[in-house]
């Protein structure tokens, strides 16, 4: 279970720090990895010697809700340069 939850942060933050992604490249990249480690935990049972364990689907999206609000809370902080200037739009 803390596998889960390190090893899913761990390619959370790394993705979107190696594409240096904007803020809405990194919401993408954060719900596209979240979906595909869910579908690869409910694929286990096809795979050879893999065991559904529903923990780890709920450790991958409680993993993936934390990390969407820490990236949420940095991107407030940090300031995008992709995005327009909202002090000039408010002018």
């Amino acid at each position: 279970m803390i596998g889960d939850l390190l090893g899913t942060a761990a390619i959370i933050f790394f993705c979107p720090g190696i594409y240096n992604a904007t803020r809405i490249q990194s919401m993408r990249v954060i719900a596209f990895i979240m979906i595909g480690v869910v579908i690869y935990e409910l694929l286990q049972p096809v795979l050879p010697r893999g065991v559904l364990d529903w923990k780890d689907v709920v450790c991958t999206f409680a993993d993936g809700s934390l990390a969407l609000i820490v990236v949420l809370v940095i991107w407030q902080i940090i300031q995008d340069p992709s995005m327009p200037d909202n002090a000039k739009a408010d002018s």
